[in-house]
């Protein structure tokens, strides 16, 4: 069997899209040794040094540019209909939009949310992401959604779309092995506060970080002392949120990081008392797993994909107020007994997104589809 896919969409900026592709596909290059697996990489990200020592796998560097959706969609067209022309695929793989799309093999595509449709913004953009998404649930075989949320939102538009649930994952190891040592090496170098909660994901929109600092000004109002570390990349909200925070006063209980290695950022999970994670739109989520990994209690947004992956056993606040943030912030921070039922919680929740077992889903696929 030869299976071709396309990961021009991977940045090296760390992101879950990335996570879930060294984690899966790593797993899976080793299982199916008998595959033969063809990655296209992207010009601005080198996919193949996130793997190695596999003889089934070789990879081919494109003129795709990962972070222009624009340049990939047209150069796109050209480019993969040469390409695939040369090869004999089982399988044709996207593991983001649009669908590489070929008569000769079946086409499989995983959808992480569709959140360019659901929420507001530019309406030329939202009808051109509307068509490519059309054509491409149109031409796949097969879709696979990270939950069965994203699944549902999918069904909603595309009722007769055959779709399957992988769940993104986790390596656990890498958060456990991150030692006391090497927690206060990070927070001495970054000059964390003794305690601090956490957020994680790049600043937009739909992260809802300017109702999370009115929830740290509100604590501070009622004289609780509370700081407050975001790590993310700035995609257009990180002005706003330092703006909002210096307005309310409570900038000098803020610490905004980015561009750190992921080593660090495990450590940061460790070192924090708690995650909050505010996001009014998900299609998973994968900073609630990895505060499972790292052993610390999660507070969270209401919505159906937190509770999906928590099983309904986490912690919520209403997203779409701040007060409701606090409150949550507030009563995890000081009850020892419910901060450790989410802790033991996470423990036994964690182990099923593990990468080895998530990969056994994708293999099933595969031959379901054969």
């Amino acid at each position: 069997m030869k299976i071709g896919l396309n990961a021009t969409c991977l940045t090296a900026r760390s992101s879950g899209a990335a996570q879930r592709f060294r984690g899966l596909y790593g797993e899976l290059f080793n299982r199916l040794s008998n595959v033969e697996f063809v990655v296209y990489e992207p010009s601005d990200c080198e996919v193949r040094n996130w793997f190695d020592g596999y003889e089934n796998v070789r990879f081919i560097r494109t003129q795709l540019l990962s972070e222009n959706r624009l340049q990939r969609y047209i150069f796109g067209k050209i480019f993969w209909n040469v390409e695939i022309n040369k090869n004999e695929f089982d399988w044709f793989e996207s593991v983001n939009l649009p669908i590489v799309n070929s008569m000769s093999c079946r086409n499989l595509l995983t959808i992480h949310d569709i959140r360019d449709l659901k929420l507001k913004g530019n309406a030329i953009f939202r009808g051109l992401y509307r068509y490519i998404l059309d054509d491409s649930v149109k031409k796949a075989h097969k879709i696979i959604a990270v939950s069965e949320s994203a699944r549902e939102e999918m069904l909603d538009y595309y009722p007769n779309a055959s779709i399957s649930v992988v769940y993104n994952g986790v390596n656990v190891c890498e958060f456990q092995n991150v030692k006391n040592e090497a927690i206060l090496e990070v927070k001495n170098r970054l000059k964390l506060p003794n305690e601090f909660i956490l957020t994680v994901g790049h600043f937009e929109k739909r992260k809802n970080y300017l109702r999370l600092i009115d929830a740290l000004s509100y604590l501070h109002k009622k004289s609780k002392n509370v700081n407050l570390v975001i790590v993310g990349n700035d995609n257009g909200e990180l002005e706003a949120v330092r703006k909002r925070a210096n307005i309310l006063g409570v900038s000098d209980k803020l610490l905004i990081f980015n561009g750190l290695s992921d080593f660090d950022v495990r450590a940061i999970y460790r070192a924090a008392k708690l995650l909050v994670f505010p996001s009014s739109y998900e299609g998973f989520g994968i900073p609630v797993i990895e505060a499972m990994a790292a052993e610390i209690p999660v507070v969270l947004s209401d919505i159906p994909v937190f509770k999906e992956i928590t099983q309904g056993n986490g912690f919520y606040f209403d997203h779409n107020d701040s007060e409701s943030i606090a409150h949550a912030i507030e009563y995890v921070l000081s009850s020892t007994s419910e901060a450790e039922r989410l802790v033991q919680y996470g423990r036994h929740r964690v182990i099923d997104f593990n990468f080895a077992t998530l990969a056994l889903e994708i293999e099933k696929i595969y031959k379901d589809m054969a």
